[in-house]
């Protein structure tokens, strides 16, 4: 896939998703990986969906994905929360949803 070293450096950052999805992340954190995504060229970014139509309102004409985190980190809400959630971050104009399966239904088998 790549000739050499220099090519797969160059093509790296397209294959990068930056993420600031912890619940304490700052506005002034989100904007510096809006930023260093800009700057890299990186393949898409992600915040908790509190931020999620900010950062698409921020990445808008970049050429950067905004995805969205639905049910991040356990996966435990129900079903039709979920989807509420990702129809919702759809319509912000996310291109990529990231959704967390219910850990403990698939432990239990379920």
């Amino acid at each position: 896939m790549f000739n050499t070293t220099e090519t797969f450096r160059a093509a790296l950052p397209g294959m990068l998703d930056l993420s600031c999805v912890r619940a304490d992340n700052t506005a002034s954190e989100i904007e510096e990986m809006a930023l260093l995504a800009e700057q890299l060229h990186c393949a898409a970014v992600f915040a908790m969906p509190a931020n999620t139509e900010a950062l698409v309102r921020r990445m808008r004409g970049s050429g950067v994905t905004v995805g969205g985190v639905v049910g991040f980190p356990s996966g435990c809400e129900e079903t039709d929360v979920k989807r509420f959630i990702a129809d919702r971050l759809l319509g912000y104009g996310c291109g990529e949803i990231d959704m967390v399966i219910n850990q403990s239904a698939l432990k239990s088998g379920d």
